[in-house]
This record gives structure tokens, sequence and C-alpha cells, in this order.
């Protein structure tokens, strides 16, 4: 039986036997005649590096098959570094020179070419207000328990014009906020005046209910005195915060 073969796949790949009736190629089986063969197998690379056909020869006999596989795109040749050319790196001109020295006195904003100086950044700011409330002392102007009361210091210092004055220190009791926040509530009825801290009764000279309280009358004053409706429209607040003599009978 003369050879038979088999192409299979891209890479023509190959399948054969040789043998006399049905036996395979390999180990010889009884009773058949098998007969040696010599194989031998060569590729060939076209300009693509690519597999263009494949040569068999079996006993002197060849067979050439062609590849199915389309030819790739032509690949382009690697450069070789050593016969590469160094680029210039381009450099930025002047860019060592070209450097901005601020006058003693200034300092940078950025990008934008206006400077500020050391007044501007570290000075006052154009509107300021700050207000704590500190100190409490406890009086008892009579041998009466029934005497005794605690006053608070009210320090302030600010640039806004609503304000007489830049810095002051007044004292003022529990009833005195009482009677300021009702007079305030007359004064600006579109403004809602916060709540005081509440009432105690029992044991309120003692450290921890002082202090407590000292808290609350702060952050009370802080909102009202911050507020701008407040500053300009009512007539008690400048006085109650900044006035020694203040007294509340004459409001």
């Amino acid at each position: 039986m003369p050879p038979h073969f088999q192409a299979h796949g891209p890479d023509a790949s190959l399948r054969f036997g040789l043998a006399r009736g049905a036996g395979h190629f390999g180990t010889p089986a009884a009773g058949r005649n098998v007969r040696e063969v010599s194989l031998s197998v060569d590729n060939v690379i076209d300009n693509n590096n690519n597999i263009s056909a494949t040569i068999f020869t079996i006993n002197n006999t060849t067979l050439h098959f062609e590849s199915s596989r389309q030819p790739g795109p032509r690949a382009e040749p690697r450069p070789d570094p050593s016969q590469a050319q160094p680029q210039a790196q381009p450099q930025e001109q002047g860019a060592a020179s070209k450097q901005w020295n601020l006058p003693t006195g200034f300092a940078s904003t950025g990008n934008s070419s206006h400077t500020q100086s050391f007044e501007e950044i570290y000075g006052i700011p154009e509107n300021f207000l700050e207000i704590e409330v500190t100190d409490p002392q406890t009086h008892q102007p009579t041998s009466s328990p029934s005497s005794r009361y605690t006053t608070y210091l009210i320090r302030l210092s600010t640039n806004i014009p609503a304000f007489k004055l830049r810095r002051s220190e007044v004292r003022r009791r529990y009833s005195d906020f009482e009677v300021f926040r009702d007079l305030l509530e007359r004064e600006s009825a579109r403004v809602s005046i916060p709540p005081l801290p509440g009432k105690v009764y029992l044991n309120r000279f003692d450290d921890a209910v002082i202090e407590e309280r000292r808290r609350g009358l702060e952050r009370f004053l802080k909102i009202v005195v911050g507020h701008p409706l407040l500053q300009t429209g009512s007539r008690v607040l400048g006085s109650f915060v900044q006035d020694p003599s203040w007294d509340r009978n004459s409001w």
C-alpha cells in the first residue's frame, strides 16, 4: 500500500502510516511485513520569520506542504542600542537663573503677582471679635446665707465699630443675664434669642455647677454678640458687655 499522509491545522502537522495491510507504524504485528522508515522534517522560513512551508523526506521521497497561515506584518528590525544617537534633552531656558527673589518683609501669595506684607499676614484681621466669660467669684454681702451670689467676668476684644471700646472687662451675675435677654427680645423681634442655662436650686455654689453655668453663659454671649443685626440694632448689647456701671433697673 502506498504511503498515506494527512495534514492538520495551520502548521501542517503530519500523521502518517506505512504498512502492508492494516498494520500500524511501530512494533510489527505477527504475520505482517513492516519495513523501516526514515523520516526528516525541514521548515522553510520566509522574510517575516514565519514558517511558509514544511518539507518531509521519507525514504528518499520528498513531500512539500505549503503552510496555510497567513503571513503576518513584517517585523521592523530592532535598533541596535549601541548605535543609537543620544538625544539632547531640552533645557528650560533660564531655569537656573530665573529665580524670583522677594524683597525682605514680603511673602508670596502663589502664582499671583500680588505680595502681602507681614502686617497683612500676621496682623489683626479686618474684623475680629473675641469674648469670654471667666473667673467666677461668689460674694456674700451680709451674714445671711440668702445674700450669696456669683458674678462672672466678661472679657471682650474687638475692632468692630459697633462697640465703643476695643477691650473691656465687666462683671455680671446670672440675674443680670436674665434681664439682658428679656431686653434683647423686646428690641429685636426679627432675631431669635438663644436660651440661657437653666436655673439651679440645689448646690448652686458647688464648683461643678458654677463651671457648667459659666460655659452656658459664654455660649449664650458668643451667639448674641456675634450676630450682625444685634450689633447694629440693639442699644443694650454694647452697654451690657462693656459698661461697668450698667444698671438693669435703668432699662
